[in-house]
This record gives C-alpha cells, sequence and structure tokens, in this order.
C-alpha cells in the first residue's frame, strides 16, 4: 500500500526524479499526487501520476506491476465520488 509521506521514483515521459507522496485518490486515471524534489522545466513541484509511473525507490526503476488498493489519509478523501463511480 502506498501511504502520504512516502519516498518514491517518479519516471513519466516529461518527469523523472525523487518525490514525496502527497495523498492518493482510489479510482482515478493519475490517483497519486507527488512533491517532486527538483521542479519540472515548466517550475511544476506537485503533479499526479499512474501507479505505473510510480518506481518504489531509486534503486529499482521497474515499475509497479499490479495497482494496489490505498486509503486515502484523510477522512474528506476516502469517499470522494470519481468518474468511475457513475458508470
Amino acid at each position: 500500500m502506498m501511504k502520504a509521506a512516502e519516498r518514491v521514483f517518479v519516471k513519466t515521459g516529461a518527469v523523472e526524479g525523487m518525490a514525496t507522496v502527497l495523498h492518493v485518490v482510489r479510482n482515478e486515471i493519475y490517483p497519486v499526487q507527488v512533491e517532486l524534489d527538483n521542479p519540472d522545466s515548466d517550475g511544476h513541484k506537485i503533479i499526479r501520476v499512474a501507479y505505473n509511473e510510480i518506481v518504489k525507490g531509486n534503486a529499482d526503476y521497474k515499475p509497479c506491476q499490479s495497482t494496489p488498493v490505498v486509503e486515502s489519509t484523510t477522512p474528506e478523501l476516502q469517499r470522494q465520488m470519481s468518474f468511475f463511480d457513475l458508470i
């Protein structure tokens, strides 16, 4: 399970580097919000990424293979409606 304040390595098409998980919302296309240690080329430090763009730690560059069930760290985000709830 991924938790807030966890240190992860983010590898996307535009960004690559260490980051801190801020929060996770289930049933979203980009469920993980992270704060990058170094801003991207546009100066953004906070981005949302998919599970397969997260690498646990910086020594192993394999993306997560499965989508873990993650509980939000704040009560108001535990039951946030998403697009998939409407289907």
